[in-house]
C-alpha cells in the first residue's frame, strides 16, 4: 500500500519491485510507469534507422541488421509492402509500384510520428532503392538524415541535385562487381537503372565498390557493423575495393543491347509477319466470291478480280483451272465464266491490266 500510495502523490516514476511484481500482470501504476518509459525513448531518440526491402523476399534480413544497429545504439524500424513478384517489378506499369511506393511512405510516416526529434536515415536494398528514390522525388518534407543504397535499381540519371533538401550530405551507394539483377531490371524493362552493377558516378552520391559482391552480399550484420554503422553514427565512410573489377561480359553486352528493345523487334516483326499471314488467307478466303454474281463485294470490283486472276493464272491447264474455279464456287460455270477463267493466263502473262466483266453486269467481255 505505501508503495502505491507513494506513486499516487509523488509521481514517483522508479520501477516497483521486481520480486513483488508479476511481469503477466502489470498494475495500473507499472503500466503507467512502462508507457511513459516508452514515450520518452520515442522523444528521446535522436537517430532511427528505416529498413526498406527488396523483390521476391519476405525480408527477414531485416531483423538481423536491426539487431546489428541496436548494438550500436541505433533504433531500426522495419517497412513492409508485402512480397512483390516479378511480375509486379517488371511490368511497366505505375500501378504496381506506386503502390508499394505509397505503404512504405504510409510507414515512414508513422515512424517519423513516433520520433518527433529523431533524425531519420535510410537503408534500402534493390526495389527498395527505387522506392526511397521516388520519395526524394515527390515528397518534400522527406528529411532524410543519411540514406544507403545497396543492389540499387535507380538510374544513374536520376537528379539527385534537385532534391538536395529531403536528405543530408551525400547517399553512399554499395556496388557489387557480380551483383547481375540490377543490370538486367534496366535491360529487360522501363523504370530501372544500373547503378547497383555500374555505381552512380556522379557527385552526391557516394560510390563504395565490392569485388565479387552479389546481391544479398551486403544484408548480413557484420556488413552492417563494419561499413554502414560508422557512416549512420558519425559520417565516417569505410573504403570499399579501390580497384573494382569489370562484371562479366555477357552482362555488359546486353547493356549495351537491352533486351527490351530486342523483345520489341521481335514482337514487332511477328506481328507483321501474322499480319501478312492473315491478310494473304483472307484474300484466298474472298477470292471464291469473286466468281458469283451476288457477291457483296462485288462481281465489278477490279482490284479483287485481278487477285483472284493471278492465282488462277498459275495454272497452266484450261481444264485445271475451270475445276478450281468451280471447286471455289461450288456450282459449275457459265460459259461467260469459262470463257474469262481460260483468257486469264494470257492476260496476266501479258500483263494485261484490264477490267472484266462477269454475266449479269453487261456482257462477259473478251479481254483485250
Amino acid at each position: 500500500m505505501e508503495s502505491a500510495v507513494s506513486l499516487k502523490i509523488d509521481n514517483v516514476t522508479s520501477m516497483p519491485d521486481p520480486q513483488t511484481t508479476d511481469v503477466n500482470n502489470p498494475s495500473l501504476a507499472e503500466r503507467q510507469i512502462r508507457a511513459q518509459s516508452t514515450d520518452y525513448a520515442f522523444e528521446s531518440a535522436q537517430d532511427v534507422v528505416v529498413l526498406v526491402h527488396g523483390i521476391r523476399d519476405y525480408a527477414l534480413w531485416q531483423g538481423q541488421i536491426r539487431t546489428a544497429l541496436k548494438q550500436s545504439g541505433l533504433i531500426a524500424e522495419l517497412t513492409n509492402y508485402g512480397r512483390f513478384n516479378l511480375f509486379q517489378f517488371l511490368i511497366p506499369i505505375p500501378f504496381f509500384r506506386r503502390w508499394a511506393v505509397e505503404a512504405v511512405w504510409e510507414q515512414i510516416r508513422v515512424v517519423k510520428q513516433l520520433y518527433p526529434s529523431a533524425r531519420l536515415s535510410i537503408i534500402a536494398h534493390s526495389f527498395g532503392t527505387y522506392i526511397v528514390s521516388y520519395l526524394i522525388k515527390k515528397n518534400f518534407d522527406l528529411n532524410a538524415h543519411r540514406i544507403i543504397f545497396c543492389g540499387s535499381v535507380v538510374s544513374y540519371r536520376f537528379k539527385f541535385q534537385d532534391f538536395q533538401g529531403r536528405f543530408t550530405g551525400a547517399i553512399l551507394n554499395e556496388v557489387g562487381t557480380r551483383d547481375i539483377w540490377p543490370a538486367l531490371a534496366e535491360s529487360v524493362t522501363w523504370g530501372y537503372g544500373s547503378a547497383g552493377t555500374y555505381g552512380f558516378r556522379r557527385p552526391l552520391v557516394g560510390d563504395r565498390w565490392h569485388n565479387g559482391a552479389r546481391h544479398g552480399y551486403f544484408l548480413t550484420p557484420q556488413f552492417c557493423q563494419k561499413f554502414w554503422v560508422p557512416y549512420l553514427k558519425g559520417g565516417i565512410i569505410i573504403d570499399g575495393d579501390e580497384d573494382p573489377k569489370s562484371p562479366p561480359l555477357w552482362l555488359r553486352i546486353l547493356s549495351i543491347l537491352k533486351i527490351k528493345y530486342l523483345i520489341v523487334g521481335l514482337v514487332a516483326y511477328l506481328l507483321y509477319s501474322y499480319i501478312q499471314t492473315r491478310t494473304e488467307y483472307i484474300s484466298l478466303q474472298v477470292q471464291p466470291a469473286l466468281l458469283t454474281q451476288d457477291s457483296q463485294l462485288g462481281p465489278t470490283d477490279v482490284a479483287r478480280q485481278l487477285i483472284f486472276a493471278e492465282m488462277l493464272a498459275s495454272i497452266s491447264s484450261d481444264d485445271e483451272r475451270i475445276r478450281v474455279a468451280e471447286l471455289y464456287l461450288r456450282k459449275p460455270l457459265t460459259n461467260g465464266e469459262r470463257l474469262i477463267v481460260i483468257q486469264i493466263r494470257q492476260v496476266i502473262r501479258h500483263d494485261m491490266r484490264i477490267p472484266m466483266k462477269w454475266p449479269g453486269d453487261s456482257d462477259p467481255g473478251t479481254p483485250t
